[in-house]
């Protein structure tokens, strides 16, 4: 049985839908935690209580905030490279096996 690879389109758009629903979380998240951070609370998702203040509240936007989008950009990657992976292994369901056909190099 001939497993025939995802195209680059198919990639491409399972890492744009993946980026974009991440990029979504994170950016609500930032915001409700840069929001906390300057008028105090509870931080969202944790058990972390601040007083809040102008100090933190710009200490949060410019230490934290760039932290945490990093990290999620990092987790964004490997969701998509595991994604990726696991739809090479299998073909779609209902779909016959495709053989492969000759390479050609592009003109």
């Amino acid at each position: 049985m001939v497993v025939r690879a995802r195209t680059a389109a198919e990639a491409q758009a399972l890492g744009e839908l993946c980026g974009n629903i991440m990029a979504l979380a994170t950016a609500a998240y930032v915001t409700w935690s840069t929001v906390v951070a300057f008028t105090g609370g509870a931080i969202p998702f944790t058990r972390l209580r601040v007083n809040g203040g102008p100090g933190l509240g710009f200490l949060w936007m410019f230490v934290v905030d760039p932290l945490l989008v990093s990290v999620a950009l990092v987790l964004a990657y490997l969701l998509v490279a595991v994604l990726t992976f696991l739809l090479r292994l299998r073909p779609g369901l209902g779909r016959e096996p495709e053989t492969a056909g000759p390479l050609h190099s592009l003109p």
